[in-house]
């Protein structure tokens, strides 16, 4: 008789596996299912339409996402094009947008889509810089899906939070309808 260390490696895994009551043949399938619900979740976390991280406001990522959902909501459109190694355009992100005083970032999320465009990845934001001879980053457009205008107000560079704030409340509750009656 064999000892245990002269059976072939085979017979001794499988020898185990009986005595324990795991087969290898489910051990590859819990293998499998873990590495498919990680698949899943890093998928759907790259494919989804909008940036977002836990406490963030969420960015759209696309026009046709930004506009869609601006037009069901009834809301108006913050388009912020930057890059990601841009330190004005971290700036506007993280200390701007995020702002809780004033409370810019409340007034971001009850009354406008957000939709940021990377300006080296995407060119669905040129339109709203057509006229610009010179393009500075941030570039920050306020855009009303039902006006018909390209934009609304726009300005490039950094801007502090008192100052932005104010730029964004002249655009709270007018719709595309209110801002043509007044002109």
């Amino acid at each position: 008789m064999k000892t245990e260390y002269e059976k072939p490696a085979v017979l001794r895994i499988q020898e185990h596996d009986v005595q324990t009551g795991v087969s290898h043949f489910k051990w590859n399938k819990m293998i499998k299912i873990k590495m498919l619900l990680c698949s899943i979740l890093l998928i759907s976390f790259l494919s989804g339409n909008h940036y977002s991280f836990a406490g963030e406001l969420k960015w759209e990522k696309s026009v046709m996402s930004a506009f869609y959902k601006a037009m069901s909501e009834k809301k108006k459109i913050v388009l912020f094009v930057g890059r990601n190694g841009c330190e004005k355009c971290r700036y506007m992100r993280t200390q701007v947008f995020e702002s809780m005083k004033p409370a810019v970032k409340t007034l971001l999320e009850n009354n406008f889509v957000l939709w940021f465009s990377d300006a080296d990845e995407s060119t669905e934001w040129n339109r709203t810089a057509r006229d610009l001879k010179e393009i500075s980053l941030p570039l920050i457009c306020i855009i009303d899906p039902d006006s018909g205008k390209v934009y609304e107000d726009r300005t490039t560079g950094i801007q502090h939070a008192p100052d932005f704030y104010s730029r964004l409340l002249k655009h709270v509750g007018k719709t595309g309808t209110d801002t043509d009656a007044a002109e």
